[in-house]
C-alpha cells in the first residue's frame, strides 16, 4: 500500500493520503515507508469488540478534512 501511494503521489496524481491499516498488528511497513510524508494519515484501529472497532473507526475518519485517497491495507500473515 505504501509504494502504491508514493508512487501515485510522484507522479503528481495525489498529494494526500488516508491509509486505514487494519490488519492483527500495527502496520509497521506503511508506517515505514510513509514516515516522511506529513500529508498521510495511517490508522490501526484497536478494540475489544465489533461495535466499538466500528466506533473507533468512525471517530477517527470524522476528524479528517479532506484526502486525496483512502487506501485499505490488511497485511495479515
Amino acid at each position: 500500500m505504501g509504494l502504491a501511494l508514493l508512487k501515485l503521489k510522484a507522479e503528481g496524481l495525489i498529494k494526500s493520503a488516508f491509509v486505514l491499516d487494519f490488519d492483527a498488528h500495527t502496520g509497521d511497513g506503511n508506517i515505514d515507508v510513509l514516515s516522511g510524508w506529513h500529508e498521510v494519515k495511517i490508522f490501526n484501529p484497536m478494540a475489544h469488540n465489533s461495535k466499538e472497532y466500528i466506533e473507533v473507526i468512525e471517530n477517527y475518519i470524522s476528524n479528517i478534512r479532506h484526502v486525496d485517497i483512502v487506501g485499505v491495507s490488511a497485511g495479515f500473515r
